[in-house]
């Protein structure tokens, strides 16, 4: 249950800040903020799995309980990591954007 009100609130802040920054298809980037919430749960649970698997010999099929609550944080972190990233990028972009617009006037006059 928490996870999917996670995923909700994910996909909900990247389309917000696609529509806030004006992106076409913001929905895409509602599916993209999906997709690198359980990307990073699968990566953090792979690696988990192999390390267990080299440094103690063994490896179960089963996920274990405690695995399920290390990747909620993790997959949290890394999320908010890359909303961040393409706020910047974006930021970047209408600045740049702007000063676009700015010289075309005065090459125009």
């Amino acid at each position: 249950m928490i996870g999917i009100i996670l995923v909700i609130l994910a996909a909900r802040g990247f389309y917000k800040l696609a529509k806030t920054y004006k992106r076409k298809n913001a929905w895409l980037f509602g599916l993209s903020g999906v997709l690198m919430y359980y990307a990073a749960a699968i990566l953090l649970s792979t690696a988990i799995f192999i390390l267990r698997d080299l440094i103690f010999g063994y490896a179960e099929e089963e996920i274990p309980f405690y695995l399920q609550f290390l990747s909620i944080p993790v997959a949290i972190g890394i999320t908010y990591a890359y909303y961040k990233l393409l706020e910047n990028q974006f930021k970047k972009k209408q600045i740049l954007g702007d000063e676009e617009i700015i010289d075309q006037d005065i090459v125009q006059n």
